[in-house]
């Protein structure tokens, strides 16, 4: 549930925002021509795309280009209040703050090939002070003005190519407005091993629940729990060969969370258990 929202906007373009909200919290974003930062002041975020899942706590940001989200906020303290930065950026505002000039990272963007639609951007100095600084003006609104707003949309363009994620972010940058086409089969293997159930499958997908399992019996002819549920244990098999791991990390690393669920789906497939698996093939 959203507590508070403070927002700032620019064109009629909504900007900055600061959130308030009761977790757990959900909503499905699906930004068409928009892309967003969104820094954890306090709490915990889950966002999950079509490819991929990421968890950012305070102090961390995800930068996301247009696309289809899914976004949890988690309970992550007693009183279970997330707070959170958003920072949109829209077509109309980018070439405001460039004076109508196309910035060389948009110009290129045909020669790059994005690898991710979202990223992690972990907290640095620069990063803390920008978003502190922005604090203050949430508390302090009757300094906003028009020329503040560019000023600090344009420094955070600046301060985002400075961090330790730089080419991903370029990448992302300069296909802010160029939404990914991913296939259905495509979305599946991304989230084989990502712990996504049915529910947050079908929203990522743009898909109701009951369309995305007519959908996948079709595309699979088995139903979604079985397919993921061999497609990890299959995996499993491989890196307990291949890999010192422990079986316990290995557990974890194809998706499942608890080790004691994942010895008797392990056992049941292959007829014996991950850890005696593992020595008949350092046998051979």
């Amino acid at each position: 549930m959203i507590i508070h929202n403070k927002t700032f906007s620019l064109l009629n373009k909504e900007v900055f925002s600061k959130i308030t909200l009761k977790a757990p919290f959900e909503v499905n974003n699906k930004m068409n021509n928009e892309a967003c930062l969104s820094y954890v002041i306090s709490g915990q975020q889950e966002t999950i795309s079509s490819i991929n899942r990421i968890t950012t706590n305070q102090g961390e940001a995800v930068l996301e280009k247009c696309g289809n989200y899914l976004t949890k906020i988690k309970n992550t303290t007693q009183d279970s209040y997330s707070e959170l930065i958003t920072i949109h950026f829209h077509p109309e505002t980018l070439k405001l703050i460039y004076d109508d000039k196309i910035p060389d990272l948009f110009k290129n963007a045909n020669n790059r090939n994005p690898k991710s639609n979202a990223t992690k951007i972990k907290g640095n100095t620069l990063l803390l002070k920008y978003f502190d600084s922005l604090l203050f003006y949430f508390d302090n609104d009757e300094l906003v003005d028009n020329e503040l707003l560019i000023i600090k949309l344009k420094e955070l363009m600046h301060l985002l190519l400075k961090t330790q994620e730089e080419d991903t972010v370029l990448d992302i940058l300069a296909n802010l407005f160029t939404p990914d086409k991913y296939s259905f089969k495509e979305i599946v293997t991304s989230h084989l091993y990502l712990q996504t159930d049915i529910n947050e499958l079908a929203k990522v997908c743009a898909l109701s629940r009951s369309t995305f399992l007519r959908r996948f019996k079709e595309e699979y002819n088995q139903t979604p729990a079985n397919y993921f549920r061999n497609k990890k244990l299959e995996k499993a098999a491989e890196l307990i060969r291949l890999s010192n791991n422990p079986i316990s990390t290995v557990c974890f690393d194809v998706g499942f969370n608890n080790t004691s669920h994942f010895t008797r789906l392990f056992q049941s497939k292959y007829k014996i258990s991950p850890k005696h698996y593992r020595l008949k093939h350092l046998v051979k």
